[in-house]
């Protein structure tokens, strides 16, 4: 799963950006 893989490593760190978090969650919560 690319899932797992991205969120492996430093996945870890870049989650912690609210910025990055907008990209990854933020089609969600738009809609």
């Amino acid at each position: 799963d690319l899932g797992r893989t991205l969120f492996e490593g430093p996945g870890q760190e870049i989650l912690n950006d609210p910025r990055i978090q907008e990209l990854y969650l933020g089609g969600r919560k738009a809609a």
